[in-house]
């Protein structure tokens, strides 16, 4: 069983993948807190295994499906209105700048 310490190696890659720079007081700190989280999960874990008084399968509410329906609403907005409001634009779209690198970029 693998071990669920985190070392700051892989919180450093997470914050990267995430676009967050953490300077080397974050990182440690960040990396003790997750490793806190982590050992009070396995406390809850234990006790909840222990214990069958917690019924963790049946839900506590009567409501059947809460979902609503998926229908297109109209913000009364225009498309020339919203694209005109746009920091940049190409032809009928809103230009993005690139988030994730890949092979081409």
């Amino acid at each position: 069983m693998k071990s669920s310490q985190v070392s700051q190696g892989e919180v450093g890659k997470v914050a990267s993948l995430s676009r967050i720079d953490l300077v080397t007081e974050e990182l440690c700190r960040y990396t003790r807190q997750l490793c806190d989280i982590l050992a009070y999960m396995r406390q809850v874990k234990k006790i909840a295994g222990q214990s069958s008084a917690i019924d963790t399968v049946t839900p506590h509410h009567d409501l059947v499906n809460i979902f609503r329906s998926d229908s297109v609403a109209s913000s009364g907005i225009s498309h020339e209105a919203l694209l005109a409001n746009a920091p940049r634009r190409q032809e009928d779209f809103i230009e993005v700048s690139r988030v994730l690198e890949g092979k081409n970029g």
